[in-house]
């Protein structure tokens, strides 16, 4: 019923539906927490994006993230450089704007790349020409490099690490990898080692002389800038060209990926340590990020303590491929622990330094950026839950102490010109002793009811209009909850009837949909298959009138159908197992 006998009215108790037991795993769970992607058309392909690195000593984050080499612990500078057609762009870190563009490029450029102090980037065009740019001064050209004399692309521009803040490496599609001098602009040395395009290089982060190298004849070369023979060759995998390669912080890993494969190298020996395929089309991009454990403890926060417990933080290797994945591995294990797909054949990526904000550039010219949500910032004392005692004491309160001796700031007092000015009081808490006194009165403040859309109707015995405000709030556990009452108001089943008769077929469009949803669901059948009945019994004459409503028939039917074959096939099997399981018991 939905008043008593006294006249009070009892809403509508609504319960949720029983939650599904959740397979995602708690680091799943952590990658998502990442916002809904910020969209930036482009020109063109984003071919290439990069976070902009600075030591560590200037940021106070304490995570390194690696993409090809430095020296020292690094994290990132709120800067992305974007790489499309014919230009560079450099994005703020927080409102994802335009702070500044390069475009004195005649042709396409190629995999724009920062020098590992961040103040200067570089990048390889369509016609051969590394150009050198300041991120701090002007857009002017710093330095032209001259890679290919017959004009050929250079889609591969890396820093060398290690301190190493005078030499780049540029890798061609004339299978020449380029050793150079960029305070003088000479060609310092050149390796000939490739038989086909040069599309990747990777620098050490620790060793300012040691890079590799990837090439669409399916090989990889580790080199020493101080000998010009490979200290290290491997083949990648056989009709598979190599798009990328990593050198991982540590120094004695690296990573190659082409094809649908990734495989992890152990530099020291040659050997192939691991392979993960779980891409479906071609791998364009890895990434290496390492998540600390106050970075994933201060997301989670206070809630999920089991899980805090239940995942580990440490390295993670991040892939990006042409079938619109990024996936994640866990190095220490080599496996896969979460994938986001994406709409658009992904074609580069970058990740910022724990994980904190995530660029993705797809192909069909869409830039999308996904951040953490921002940290809570505590509330300000005295917004209406402070006892007059305390409104009383602290009504001078002291802005946090600087430690500097500056004067410090006071709280003006609580006069009428105030909205607080009339909430005082409001939430005052008795103390153990006030409560333990019988001579203080307090007088209960009466409760208002506030009641939905649906139960004022309900309240009138607008059944009809009940259940069309129901549908409005599209959720599930509202309607179903108003079906419930109908049901039971009065027990003849004129409630139910009332709602559901003289609707025509735009109106009968939503009961149906909903219960096209839930009439099989275990959680609602309760509810739906007596309804869908009801509805039947009222509208049997008019199937086949409207095309509307005979969709939606069909819809249901096949619904029905799919779950009483479902049924059927659990039946046979249950009939198929018994046995089985009769003579295991019988045995034992």
């Amino acid at each position: 019923m939905a008043a008593t006998s006294l006249g009070d009215y009892e809403k509508v108790k609504v319960n949720a539906l029983p939650s599904r037991s959740s397979t995602l795993s708690p680091e799943t769970k952590w990658w998502r927490k990442l916002q809904q992607p910020q969209l930036i058309q482009q020109h063109g392909v984003v071919s290439h994006c990069e976070y902009q690195p600075i030591p560590f000593e200037d940021d106070d984050d304490g995570s390194g993230a690696s993409h090809g080499g430095g020296h020292g612990v690094f994290t990132s500078k709120r800067d992305l450089l974007v790489t499309c057609a014919t230009r560079l762009l450099l994005y703020d870190y927080y409102t994802q704007r335009l702070k500044k563009q390069f475009t004195r490029f005649s042709s396409t450029a190629y995999g724009g790349t920062f020098r590992r102090d961040g103040r200067m980037v570089a990048a390889g065009s369509d016609t051969g020409v590394v150009q050198l740019f300041s991120v701090d001064k002007s857009r002017d050209v710093l330095r032209q490099l001259h890679h290919s004399q017959n004009g050929k692309p250079v889609q591969s521009v890396r820093f060398m690490g290690g301190g190493n803040n005078t030499h780049l490496v540029t890798g061609g599609d004339d299978a020449l990898v380029k050793y150079w001098d960029i305070t003088l602009g000479d060609q310092v040395a050149t390796f000939g080692g490739h038989s086909d395009y040069c599309r990747s290089v990777s620098t050490s982060r620790g060793d300012p002389n040691i890079f590799l190298t990837g090439g669409y004849d399916h090989r990889c070369f580790l080199w020493d800038a101080r000998t010009k023979d490979p200290v290290r060759s491997w083949v990648h995998a056989s009709e598979s060209p190599v798009e990328d390669v990593l050198i991982l912080p540590s120094g004695t890993m690296a990573v190659s990926c082409g094809s649908t494969k990734v495989r992890m190298w152990d530099i020291l020996s040659g050997k192939l340590m691991a392979s993960l395929d779980s891409h479906q089309k071609t791998v364009t991009t890895v990434r290496h990020v390492m998540i600390h454990r106050e970075t994933r403890e201060e997301e989670e926060g206070e809630e999920g303590g089991a899980e805090r417990r239940s995942w580990k933080s440490g390295p993670r290797l991040l892939t990006g491929s042409v079938d619109g994945h990024v996936k994640v591995y866990e190095l220490d294990t080599f496996g896969l622990v979460h994938s986001t797909k994406y709409p658009n054949p992904v074609l580069s990526f970058d990740c910022t330094p724990g994980a904190n904000q995530l660029a993705v550039g797809m192909a069909n010219g869409v830039l999308a950026v996904r951040s953490r949500p921002k940290k809570k910032r505590p509330s300000h004392y005295g917004a209406g839950g402070e006892t007059p005692g305390e409104l009383a004491e602290h009504h001078l309160l002291r802005s946090s102490s600087d430690g500097q001796g500056r004067r410090p700031r006071w709280r003006n007092m609580l006069t009428a010109n105030s909205y607080r000015y009339f909430l005082r009081g409001q939430n005052y808490k008795l103390s153990e002793d006030q409560v333990n006194d019988t001579s203080i009165a307090v007088a209960s403040k009466p409760k208002k009811v506030n009641l939905k859309p649906f139960d004022k109707s309900l309240k009138k015995f607008r059944y009809r209009e009940a259940l069309d405000q129901s549908l409005q709030t599209r959720d599930p556990s509202i309607v179903l909850a108003v079906l419930e009452q109908l049901c039971a108001q009065g027990g003849d089943g004129h409630a139910l009837q009332s709602a559901l008769s003289q609707r025509n077929a735009s109106s009968l469009q939503p009961i149906m949909k909903c219960l096209c949803k839930y009439v099989a669901d275990p959680r609602t059948m309760k509810v739906s298959v007596p309804i869908a009945h009801a509805l039947f019994d009222l509208y049997t004459q008019v199937v086949g009138i409207s095309n509307e409503f005979d969709t939606k028939v069909m819809q249901l039917y096949e619904r029905v159908h799919s779950e009483m074959k479902a049924q059927e096939e659990l039946i046979q099997l249950q009939g198929m197992l018994e046995p089985l399981l009769f003579a295991q018991y019988s045995r034992n």
